[in-house]
């Protein structure tokens, strides 16, 4: 399996070390809509999903997995932040890395909550 790198996410405002939590938060929740879009996109292009499965995925995902807290993905921010900070590295190049790894964390979360509830 091929490595990917993380998609090209654009962030609402500047991105800094010094950014605090809330700001972060904001962020976090910012890119989501948009990596939904770059999952979804490539559910069709592996198995040819129709216009409106490809609707109700995107609102199924919305709907399960940015409605709770998501104090575990903003932990992997925090957490990048913060280790940025302290060994003086460029936090701008790193979010968007951090920022999937969060969300997906989120969604591995979100389906285990699922196979319980289904269980």
């Amino acid at each position: 399996m091929e490595g990917r790198s993380a998609p090209r996410l654009d962030f609402s405002g500047p991105i800094s070390v010094d950014m605090d939590d809330l700001a972060l938060k904001r962020e976090f929740f910012h890119v989501f809509p948009q990596l939904v879009d770059v999952f979804v996109e490539s559910l069709v292009s592996e198995y040819g999903l129709t216009r409106e499965v490809q609707d109700r995925t995107s609102r199924m995902i919305h709907y399960n997995v940015s409605g709770g807290k998501c104090n575990r993905g903003l932990s992997v921010l925090i957490g990048t932040r913060d280790l940025c900070r302290e060994k003086k590295l460029d936090f701008a190049d790193r979010i968007a890395s951090a920022a999937v790894l969060g969300w997906a964390i989120e969604f591995v979360r979100e389906s285990c909550n699922a196979m319980l509830t289904w269980m």
